[in-house]
């Protein structure tokens, strides 16, 4: 098994993105979105948004450090 794999293997409760799209109508288009990681607030810019090898789609709060090993080939 792989490492994703074996991460994502207890995330049965995590968001689908038809949820999420339903989530993010409830707000303005215009209004900023920002990921938190480990006490940081960065950035989300559309090429750290991806499908990973798993089939699970990634919003990388890393700035991309792991989507060369992490994404769909």
């Amino acid at each position: 098994m792989s490492y994703l794999h074996e991460r994502e293997k207890h995330t049965e409760k995590t968001l689908n993105v038809g949820s999420l799209i339903s989530i993010l109508k409830k707000y303005p288009p215009e209004m900023k979105v920002l990921i938190t990681w480990e006490s940081t607030v960065n950035e989300l810019y559309p090429e750290f948004i991806y499908e990973a090898y798993t089939g699970a789609l990634y919003l990388d709060g890393d700035y991309g450090f792991y989507k060369e090993d992490f994404k769909k080939i």
